[in-house]
């Protein structure tokens, strides 16, 4: 698979089909859209950058705790590289940690030579996930930078092109979305950064295609409910019904709801996949987490309520329980 593609995968597949096409539908504010689209990058991305599991390897695999004090002694042990501090930052933010992610991100790049357009996306986007208005901010400028870096950066330019549309720039963004439109970009990437070209330009959006059937293949029925003891539901937020590995990794699928149906039974299988050939049925067994989120973001925040089961047998064909009855905190 092409950078490009292995890229926008993860990006604009994920991103943009979750939370940016419902949001430029819906006439919602541009700063709204690019605040939910950061937070499922990261929700969803930092994995990919930061995780060394192999499932293939044989040996217990290490524990999140016992990943970040190795790479705590892999920095300290080398203070001027900004290799060690940046995936640092990147595990931590991983980890649900964006204090000290930040702390870990600022010495990678005061370390750099500050070419290093990684590096300044990586500080922006821990920077974002604990205050996404700083997307007009200080997370906003080492964009900036590191597209100056990187004209031709994919990441660079999806971040800028949000960036513009958060401060009113909106032919600015069009415009940097439209360098992402490329011979090898994917149809139906195409089709979703063409839609929010046209309505950052006020030109009228295509219609939206009619649902179409899931594929065929493995579903899995999920009876959700909700805990008293985790209190009443906010107005408004959102469920969101996941599946991944049990070592977590990009979801196999998600399926997203308005909290306000539960408690309810949702059907999540490999129509729901977000990254072609990452399905449930590819899987012995699944990780199921159910989460209403406040914010509207996939990634966990504090106050999001949840419920999770592990080791769920994909071959079986019984309905399963999952209760929501944990809080983050």
């Amino acid at each position: 698979m092409s950078a490009f593609v292995s890229i926008t995968a993860a990006i604009a597949v994920v991103v943009l089909a979750i939370a940016c096409w419902p949001l430029w539908r819906g006439k919602q504010s541009v700063l709204a859209a690019v605040t939910i689209v950061i937070g499922t990058v990261i929700g969803i991305g930092v994995y990919n950058r930061t995780s060394n599991y192999d499932p293939n390897k044989p040996g217990r695999a290490l524990t999140l705790n016992e990943q970040l004090g190795e790479l705590r002694q892999m920095a300290a042990s080398r203070p001027n590289e900004p290799a060690g501090w940046q995936k640092l930052c990147n595990a931590l933010r991983g980890a649900g940690d964006p204090g000290n992610a930040i702390a870990a991100c600022e010495k990678a790049y005061a370390v750099s030579d500050k070419t290093d357009a990684g590096i300044m996306l990586d500080y922006a986007e821990a920077l974002a996930q604990h205050d996404p208005s700083s997307v007009i901010g200080e997370a906003g400028h080492l964009i900036e930078n590191a597209l100056r870096v990187e004209p031709t950066s994919i990441r660079a330019l999806w971040y800028g092109g949000s960036v513009a549309a958060a401060r009113g720039d909106r032919e600015l963004a069009a415009t940097r979305f439209e360098a992402m439109l490329r011979p090898d970009t994917p149809p139906e990437i195409r089709d979703i950064l063409v839609a929010n070209i046209r309505e950052l330009r006020g030109q009228n959006a295509p219609p939206a295609p009619p649902p179409t059937e899931p594929a065929a293949g493995k579903e899995i029925a999920v009876d959700i409910r909700v805990a008293d003891s985790v209190g009443p539901l906010p107005d408004g937020a959102t469920l969101f019904l996941i599946a991944t590995t049990a070592a977590g990794g990009p979801p196999l699928g998600v399926v997203r709801q308005r909290a306000s149906v539960l408690p309810a039974t949702l059907a999540i299988g490999d129509g729901n996949a977000m990254i072609q050939g990452r399905n449930i049925s590819s899987q012995e067994t699944v990780r199921l987490v159910a989460r209403v989120s406040t914010s509207g973001q996939p990634a966990a925040q504090p106050g999001d309520r949840y419920g999770q089961l592990d080791n769920i047998d994909v071959a079986s064909t019984d309905k399963v329980v999952l209760t929501i009855d944990q809080t983050v905190k």
